[in-house]
């Protein structure tokens, strides 16, 4: 087959005769050229307007793959700030099982971007845009790098650092997915040595690395400059960079510092955060210098992890911060919180216990500053830290410490020189208080350390930084004593030295104005009970009336002790005739004194543990007589002067909380205990509930608060119930139940809690009371406060004295002030002992 080309000349050969063109402005020639131009003219427009599009399609596809590479990231900082493990989880790549291990652990313990093992606080930012990141995609689009800042703040200061961080993701069928980098990320590993340390690292930190070799020796020849360190003068360290997560949760548990086998096993600086500038470096150097220093110690002394851990880092620390690589966790504020809650000299042996509270590391730092700044003999801190694993005691650890004899350290003597120390360290200067003082002093009782002897009342004057003392009052050598007051507003208190001698009376006095008017003796002996003859015992004072008119006095034997009452009229004894008046049971008055309610035959005295036992309840004047029945019931209270309380009893299972009025005396429901119980979560409900105890808030009475126990008796859960009243104390408005307390050891050290408020109503303190002590822990939160009790305002006192927004507490060596809606606080230190804060007033 051939194909034969004709032109159109050569088809119309013979058909049509040849006549001459006609001529034209523009040659068949040049036309042809300007159609094959304009077609490709046309062709390369075309050809342009498709790259363009096909470009723009492009552009379009990284922009929209960055973009979802980013949202994911951000997801994941989300689900570390959040420690949300479901969402971090959705987010990691599957096909590393070790990196994903590694990267939930961090995430659960927050570890994922927040660097404590390099004294770094992360500062969490989900803002991370194209803008301030950058985002390599690869050429399939499937793996993107993610170079960002990381913002931290430098423990101990308000410095704030920028580390660069990078993250791998790789698309996945639903979203893109945090994935483990690939070897080539990393490249190969490299080594830098310097006279002691050998360093490996991945190629990619090779910058940071080889700079930060020649920190870590000098901070290697600091570490041995350190009295008593004993560094071989061939040591040779081999640390290791790792490039594997897992790195940066095992150094900041710890644990792993404390092995003796190297190679030392640190984060890449990839994993930590590359440094942006000069800062950055610095931080980032110290916080490795603080992991091989930390790490190098513990070998040198032989410490076997983790054994009296809370005084071993706080000697840790001590070094670390003398190299300069750490700031001291004690300020004056730090201070002034372990001066509130101090834990004393006689119970430091609960800082060397295997599982010590965290909450006691703050004064094993205290008691490590005091040893190595106030006594001249004392061992060096690396000495200390070595005398750990030589000593199986924690005095004989003191001796060897101290260069003391360490008896001595947990004696009530040396816990005045503690005290002042803290105080020493406490002392902050300041522009003055946020606002004015109250105008009236603050009374204070107490024993004197001059004369132990001697009772004292005490008034200190804040406008004025000064103390007076106003009354003083000889007890017998060796006898307890005590002042409380009687009506403070009149300044009427009652004195007391108590009998330790069955056949002696206790002597008592009534003091106004600074003077004794009235003296008197109370036997010890106590009216025959039931099965037996009494044994003796001292009368104490249960309750004066608020008026000052009438003490009631309390006395018990036996266990469980039977309580007898007596009733002393306070003006018949200024008038000469103090003769006590037998009574059948406590009395509670009303505000004005005019009204109380009697617990006919009551014996027992209320308390947190045991439930209720009821009583028949009896309104009567304020001596007890012209009595008028209520019914049976147990700890009543007063709301206002006509207005009353009690728990009625119906049945055994019938338990309720009732008010009345004086006019009438009808009980008015308040709530049931089955109403209270449905507060307590339904996973954690017990069978049924017993009060044991019930009061109005001391300055609010419109709160009224609940304790309760589990009706089985073997339980050992405590709940806490806070009723608002309305105006008229006719109903329940709102009832919450803000604490419960579990305490699993009956004979462990917690007594029991309570609650009460700020006149305010803007603050609730909790009193936590430890078994036998006099003081409690008072924790002030704002009220309707939920969290953690961990960083709020707590100091110890027998309570906490409020006049307007100024509080008073009286602590074992000072007077707290406080005024907490401004966050201030002063301590005011006194040479006095056993003392307590009792009034606010002239």
């Amino acid at each position: 087959m051939s194909f034969e080309w004709q032109t159109e000349e050569d088809d119309q050969h013979g058909e049509i005769p040849l006549t001459p063109a006609p001529e034209t402005a523009v040659s068949p020639r040049k036309s042809r050229w300007l159609l094959w131009g304009g077609l490709l003219l046309l062709l390369i427009l075309a050809g342009w307007l498709v790259y363009r599009q096909a470009n723009a399609r492009a552009e379009t596809a990284v922009t929209t793959t960055q973009t979802e590479a980013l949202s994911s990231h951000q997801l994941v900082i989300q689900a570390a700030s959040q420690q949300d493990r479901s969402l971090l989880v959705s987010l990691l790549s599957g096909r590393d099982d070790s990196w994903s291990d590694a990267q939930t652990s961090l995430g659960e313990q927050g570890l994922l971007f927040d660097r404590p093992q390099f004294n770094l606080s992360w500062q969490p930012d989900t803002s991370i845009t194209p803008e301030n990141s950058q985002i390599s995609l690869n050429p399939l689009l499937d793996s993107a790098e993610i170079t960002y800042p990381v913002t931290y703040t430098l423990s101990g200061s308000d410095d704030v650092i920028t580390l660069q961080q990078t993250a791998v993701y790789r698309r996945g069928d639903q979203r893109w997915l945090l994935s483990p980098p690939d070897a080539e990320f990393w490249g190969e590993e490299q080594t830098t040595e310097t006279a002691n340390i050998t360093l490996t690292y991945p190629q990619r930190d090779a910058a940071t690395a080889v700079r930060l070799a020649h920190s870590l020796q000098t901070a290697l020849d600091k570490l041995c400059q350190l009295p008593d360190a004993n560094c071989p003068h061939d040591i040779q360290l081999t640390i290791q960079l790792s490039p594997h997560p897992d790195s940066l949760r095992q150094t900041a548990d710890g644990k792993t510092l404390f092995t003796d086998s190297p190679p030392l096993i640190l984060p890449a600086p990839t994993l930590v955060g590359q440094p942006l500038d000069e800062a950055g470096y610095e931080a980032l150097a110290d916080g490795y210098a603080t992991l091989m220093t930390t790490a190098v110690l513990a070998a040198l002394i032989g410490y076997e992890c983790c054994n009296q851990e809370l005084i071993f880092q706080a000697l840790l620390d001590w070094q670390l911060a003398e190299l300069g690589l750490k700031t001291w966790p004690l300020d004056e504020q730090a201070y002034q919180q372990l001066l509130a809650s101090n834990l004393p000299p006689r119970q430091w042996r609960a800082l060397w216990q295997p599982q010590s509270d965290p909450k006691y590391q703050q004064t094993a730092y205290a008691l490590v500053e005091y040893l190595q700044t106030r006594l001249p003999d004392t061992a060096s801190a690396a000495a200390m830290m070595r005398a750990l694993s030589q000593n199986s005691a924690f005095l004989n650890w003191l001796d060897a410490a101290s260069g003391l004899a360490a008896l001595a350290m947990v004696t009530p003597g040396f816990g005045q020189t503690w005290d002042a120390f803290l105080l020493t360290r406490a002392a902050v200067e300041s522009a003055g208080p946020p606002l004015p003082y109250p105008p009236q002093p603050v009374q204070i009782a107490c024993y004197t350390r001059i004369d132990s002897n001697r009772l004292a009342i005490l008034n200190y004057d804040p406008a004025n930084s000064q103390w007076t003392e106003t009354y003083s009052y000889t007890v017998n050598a060796g006898n307890p004593g005590y002042i409380v007051p009687v009506n403070a507003a009149d300044n009427l208190y009652l004195a007391a030295t108590l009998s330790t001698i069955s056949t002696q009376s206790s002597r008592f006095a009534l003091a106004q104005d600074g003077q004794t008017v009235a003296e008197f003796t109370v036997s010890r002996e106590l009216p025959d009970q039931p099965g037996g003859i009494s044994s003796p015992s001292n009368f104490n004072v249960y309750a004066p009336s608020p008026d000052g008119r009438y003490i009631l006095f309390s006395a018990g034997q036996g266990d469980p002790p039977k309580f007898a009452y007596r009733l002393l009229d306070v003006t018949a004894c200024l008038g000469g005739n103090c003769q006590m008046e037998p009574i059948s049971g406590p009395l509670h008055w009303s505000s004005d004194s005019q009204y109380a309610i009697l617990e006919d035959g009551s014996d027992t005295l209320p308390s947190y543990f045991t439930a209720l036992r009821p009583s028949p309840l009896y309104l009567t004047d304020a001596r007890g007589e012209n009595r008028r029945e209520i019914g049976r019931g147990a700890a009543p209270f007063w709301l206002d002067e006509q207005t009353y309380g009690y728990v009625r009893f119906a049945g055994d299972d019938e338990l309720s909380l009732v008010m009345a009025v004086t006019a009438n005396n009808q009980p008015r429901l308040l709530t049931t205990m089955a109403e209270l119980r449905q507060l307590i979560p339904a996973d954690q409900q017990p069978d049924g509930l017993r009060p044991t105890f019930v009061y109005p808030a001391e300055h609010n009475p419109r709160f009224l608060v609940v304790r309760a126990a589990p009706a089985a008796q073997d339980e050992e859960t405590s709940y806490y119930f806070v009723l608002e009243l309305n105006e008229d104390f006719t109903a329940v408005t709102a009832a919450e139940m803000p604490l419960y307390a579990v305490n699993a050891d009956p004979g462990g050290s917690l007594s029991f809690t309570a609650l009460d408020w700020s006149p305010d109503g803007r603050w609730r303190a909790l009193y936590e009371f430890g078994r036998g002590d006099r003081q409690a822990t008072i924790t002030l939160t704002p009220q309707g406060y939920r969290g953690s009790l961990e960083n709020q305002f707590a100091f110890a006192a027998e309570r906490a004295l409020w006049n307007g927004p100024w509080l008073a507490a009286a602590g074992n060596d000072y007077l707290l002030l406080a005024a907490p809606d401004y966050a201030y606080r002063e301590f005011v230190p006194y040479d006095l002992a056993g003392c307590r804060a009792i009034y606010w007033g002239d």
